[in-house]
């Protein structure tokens, strides 16, 4: 494999931490949603006075995380409570999880896909107004939907006189950031797995597919070729110990692996040594396996150490670690994909093995949602 460009990348990737990519600001929110937050912790919400917006969300945790923020805007859209009716809720220390349950059960229930277009979203706010006493049950998508409404109703979202940020970005960054309050466990237990504080860490994340997580040989949900591994891990072991170069105190450079693969951890553990770091349990990515409370702490562990890393060095498109980027203080990322489904300038290819490459990209709005691409890219 050849190395392209390094130094060059590494001066992007410090410019870019120190200047906040794209004019984003990591504590710029709309006043809208803190105000949600303020309502839905008040006794109103509190002692079930108010009616209630009920998410049931479904599928891999990134999808899920679509739902939670469906669920999110349409509760403060129609003055209700937020319940989110899913397994973390005791992982969290947020209170939307929370069984919200009133002396004398609702009888009238509004049940309601969430809103793609602003007619439908009118709609359903004049419903909830003229049903005043009910519950709203939310049929939410699994895809990106909060962000293809929002993209085309700045009015809605940013509805604070002069906003500055005007992006998705900026209000699912902002919703996540009041629903994933961690409990004291989780934040202990990454603690412990990332022992050394004159460490650099690098991230790396690589989802195989469904085919893996589901043990289904013929399933089309191949992701990733096993051959391609070491790329990945190449591109992350050469940016960590240039980063280790550059920061003051830097002793040595750890390298934490998630994955839906037993198999990419073993290729991982061989590769980095003792730099070599996982959160213990069986590698999941989706709900449906069965796995219970140890497999939901694992997956919330990978995804906030993902969000909270040095740099994050990421293998083809994959939800579950998208949205773990929306919580990390800049948005630049490595992501290793195919030749052909980006395009990128030379100077960001940080290596590429003929077919592959690993490119430097920025988090930001696409038309698909929030994706880390290339700056220049337009797909």
């Amino acid at each position: 494999m050849q190395c392209m460009n390094i130094q060059v990348y590494l001066l992007l990737f410090f410019f870019l931490s120190e200047h906040s990519a794209l004019g984003s600001c990591f504590d710029c929110c709309p006043g809208w949603i803190t105000a949600f937050s303020d309502f839905h912790n008040s006794e109103d919400c509190v002692k079930h006075r108010k009616p209630t917006v009920i998410v049931k969300p479904v599928n891999g945790f990134g999808n899920q995380v679509n739902a939670v923020l469906q669920g999110f805007f349409i509760a403060s859209r129609t003055s209700r409570c937020l319940q989110i009716k899913w397994d973390f809720g005791n992982l969290l220390k947020s209170n939307f999880s929370r069984v919200r349950v009133s002396k004398k059960e609702r009888n009238s229930k509004i049940k309601v896909e969430f809103p793609t277009t602003s007619t439908r979203l009118k709609g359903l706010v004049r419903s909830a107004n003229r049903q005043q006493h009910a519950d709203i049950l939310l049929r939410t998508s699994v895809r990106d939907s909060f962000c293809n409404l929002a993209q085309g109703q700045q009015e809605i979202f940013f509805a604070d006189k002069g906003a500055k940020y005007r992006e998705c970005y900026t209000l699912e960054r902002c919703i996540l950031r009041e629903i994933f309050v961690m409990s004291d466990e989780i934040e202990y237990s990454i603690n412990e797995i990332r022992p050394d504080h004159d460490a650099v860490l690098i991230a790396v994340h690589i989802r195989m597919g469904d085919y893996v997580a589901f043990d289904m040989k013929d399933s089309a949900d191949i992701r990733f070729a096993e051959q391609n591994v070491p790329l990945v891990l190449e591109a992350a072991k050469i940016s960590g110990l240039q980063i280790c170069e550059k920061k003051r105190n830097c002793k040595v450079t750890r390298y934490f692996v998630a994955s839906d693969s037993s198999e990419v951890q073993k290729i991982a553990r061989r590769y980095f040594g003792a730099g070599y770091l996982r959160t213990r349990g069986k590698s999941t990515h989706n709900f449906l396996m069965g796995e219970g409370l140890d497999s939901l702490r694992k997956m919330l562990q990978d995804w906030l150490i993902l969000s909270r890393a040095d740099l994050v060095v990421l293998g083809p498109w994959s939800t579950f670690s998208e949205k773990s980027l929306l919580l990390r203080k800049n948005r630049v990322a490595i992501r290793c994909v195919e030749n052909k489904s980006m395009h990128c300038r030379k100077e960001d290819i940080i290596l590429s093995n003929g077919n592959w490459m690993c490119v430097s990209t920025v988090v930001q709005d696409t038309w698909k949602g929030i994706r880390s691409i290339c700056e220049e890219d337009t797909n």
